[in-house]
């Protein structure tokens, strides 16, 4: 595995655009959730991306972005090293609409690509120096007044946004901050606080281990 890199990839020969070339092997890489062919991944995160059953013996794979609003591919990362399979490690950018292909390069001017892969959405990265937050499904979350799928749902959390976490409870419910959600009452931005269950497809980022129990 090398590096990864993001230069224009338009300049590199031969074109796998021009001609028809063969296809082989899928694109493996993580996810938040999937609908219809649509997959989300968490801006700010460095996943690796593999090529499953990979075309074996060739002398280079690059691995690009296909930029829906972009004429040309982005080059994200090569792979000159097949012996341990083909991949390499990313970093998701912010607002990302694009899909994901890899090409083989062989001595004899050959190329044989991947597979299409999902369609590749991101949103904005969740702050660093907080804990937050986040729904990891396509749906959203709903947020209770008190820690009971009992009491009042109030609002919900939509995919793409981060509230912080106030605190813990020792049976799997989270206190945050409601600013940000989607209140049912009003139709407009909740106030106040929330509580989140883990029965939820919840996700977290930021310094969370911090985070206090609440007795």
């Amino acid at each position: 595995m090398t590096a990864p890199s993001t230069s224009p990839a338009a300049s590199l020969q031969p074109d796998p655009s021009a001609t028809p070339i063969p296809a082989l092997g899928q694109l493996d890489f993580p996810y938040e959730s999937a609908d219809a062919g649509n997959v989300a991944i968490l801006a700010g995160t460095t996943i690796d991306v593999m090529w499953r059953d990979a075309p074996l013996g060739a002398e280079r794979y690059d691995l690009l972005l296909m930029q829906e609003q972009a004429s040309a591919p982005v080059l994200i990362g090569t792979d000159s090293d097949p012996s341990n399979g083909i991949s390499i490690q990313w970093t998701v950018p912010e607002h990302l609409a694009a899909a994901l292909r890899a090409i083989a390069y062989f001595a004899d001017g050959s190329v044989v690509t991947s597979l299409p892969s999902f369609a590749v959405y991101s949103g904005q990265a969740p702050p660093a120096d907080v804990c937050t937050i986040r729904s990891t499904s396509v749906g959203v979350v709903d947020l209770f007044r008190q820690p009971s799928l009992d009491s009042e749902n109030f609002a919900y959390i939509i995919p793409g946004v981060f509230l912080p976490v106030l605190g813990k409870t020792a049976d799997g419910w989270y206190l945050i901050d409601a600013q940000g959600a989607y209140d049912l009452a009003s139709g407009g931005t909740a106030s106040g606080k929330g509580w989140v269950s883990e029965r939820y497809a919840i996700g977290f980022s930021g310094p969370c281990a911090d985070v206090p129990t609440i007795q």
